[in-house]
């Protein structure tokens, strides 16, 4: 079915938007804000892998059978690596160029709907994914404000 297909794009696929859009940064100039990017989008994978490393917890279709999963993935659901990295991307961006951070904030917010609606997450583990995603974006700031400073 076609829903099925787009809906297992955009869980699957759409987060390949967001390494054209570092190198769109980069070639526009953006350099601080294309650091910032990769910096917290590099410490927020770390960080859900470590938590999902810790903390287990299954996938919904794990959970109730009568949920279809389009793959089936071992590790545990929380929180959403694809959320978190692309809305670690996305407030990153946003702390610089509001327009285009907000472009970014709204496809990761389809992105997020994706894996729910993919049956891949829940609700919970996007929420997780939101909020460690909007945590390494202000934490991966100290550093490069502490750098910037210094320069």
């Amino acid at each position: 079915m076609f829903s099925d297909r787009l809906i297992s794009f955009v869980a699957d696929y759409l987060i390949f938007i967001f390494p054209v859009m570092l190198a769109a940064i980069w070639f526009a100039g953006y350099r601080k804000a294309f650091y910032h990017m990769v910096l917290s989008a590099g410490f927020v994978w770390i960080l859900s892998s470590l938590i999902k490393d810790f903390f287990y917890f299954p996938r919904p279709y794990i959970v109730d059978a009568r949920i279809p999963a389009a793959r089936f993935f071992l590790d545990g659901s929380f929180p959403s690596g694809h959320t978190a990295v692309a809305f670690a991307l996305s407030f990153s961006l946003f702390i610089y160029h509001r327009s285009l951070g907000l472009a970014l904030l709204a496809l990761s917010c389809i992105i997020a709907f994706g894996r729910v609606l993919g049956g891949v997450h829940s609700f919970l583990d996007v929420s997780g994914g939101i909020l460690l995603g909007l945590f390494t974006a202000y934490i991966a700031q100290i550093p490069l404000d502490t750098y910037h400073s210094k320069c």
